[in-house]
């Protein structure tokens, strides 16, 4: 459960263009919440999903876990450029919502070399 001070986030890793088997990179990075055939040019998307509702904390550890060995599959041309996405949901009559990420998850995005996304997402009940 979240700490009500620091709100629940959705955020996934989305790898693009991943021309290794679904059994190699769960190997190396453990389980993949999707893997799919790409129509457009023979290759595969794979996602990982941070815990549900989440904080930061656990999308840093999720990173620190997966990054290195993306960095070196995306180093040697075996997956696309990573991407963090993160959701963020619009709550009843508001018209807009924003998103601090924390430096330490910022400063990991980098090192990794993993693209920052926010996904905007309309809540209903």
């Amino acid at each position: 459960m979240a700490d009500p001070s620091k709100p629940a986030i959705d955020a996934v890793l989305r790898i693009p263009d991943v021309t290794v088997s679904r059994t190699s990179l769960e190997i190396a990075v453990g389980h993949l919440d999707r893997f799919e055939a790409s129509a457009a040019n023979g290759t595969s998307y794979a996602q990982i999903d941070a815990p549900e509702e989440c904080i930061w904390a656990d999308v840093l550890a999720l990173m620190e876990r997966v990054g290195p060995v993306l960095l070196s599959y995306f180093g040697r041309g075996e997956i696309g450029r990573p991407s963090l996405d993160v959701g963020l949901f619009i709550e009843g009559d508001r018209t807009s919502v924003s998103l601090l990420v924390p430096n330490d998850v910022v400063v990991a995005a980098g090192r990794f070399g993993f693209d920052l996304e926010a996904s905007a997402y309309l809540a209903t009940d």
